[in-house]
């Protein structure tokens, strides 16, 4: 899973009601996420679950069609 593409693009979302980018930190089980609000945190991870489903998946066609 290509942890960095995930984390440039959660990088870029905004909290709609305080303004803030969340502070994102790449680890050894995936990422670490730090948001301003509660409300802020559950998008981000939402969109975070998303994007790394997304990759697993296109991992997993690009290993069956090696």
């Amino acid at each position: 899973i290509d942890y960095s593409m995930i984390k440039k693009a959660i990088e870029e979302m905004k909290c709609p009601t305080h303004g803030n980018h969340p502070i994102v930190e790449q680890t050894n089980e995936g990422l670490s996420i730090h948001t301003c609000c509660d409300e802020f945190r559950q998008a981000v991870i939402e969109k975070y679950e998303q994007l790394k489903k997304e990759e697993l998946r296109q991992a997993l066609l690009n290993a069956f069609n090696a």
